[in-house]
């Protein structure tokens, strides 16, 4: 009884994964290289926007006391 059971719910399991990979589509990927430049493409879009946004920076440059920096040679 066990074994026509096991039997049963193997083929039933089996069946059901014959079933579902029969109903999987197979849709060809586009190729990477379009893959990419369509990236790239996003990427230039995305860089023009922020340039445009984009606040100019303002430098400020703080001059100090110049300071005499010695260097000596290494004892042996």
């Amino acid at each position: 009884m066990n074994k026509t059971f096991y039997t049963l719910l193997f083929a039933l399991t089996l069946f059901g994964c014959v079933a579902s990979a029969s109903s999987v589509k197979n849709v060809p990927s586009s190729p990477a290289a379009e893959i990419i430049e369509q990236n790239s493409n996003e990427m230039l879009e995305l860089v023009t926007d922020m340039e445009e946004e984009r606040v100019q920076a303002i430098y400020v440059v703080v001059i100090s006391e110049p300071e005499i920096i010695t260097a000596k040679p290494p004892k042996k």
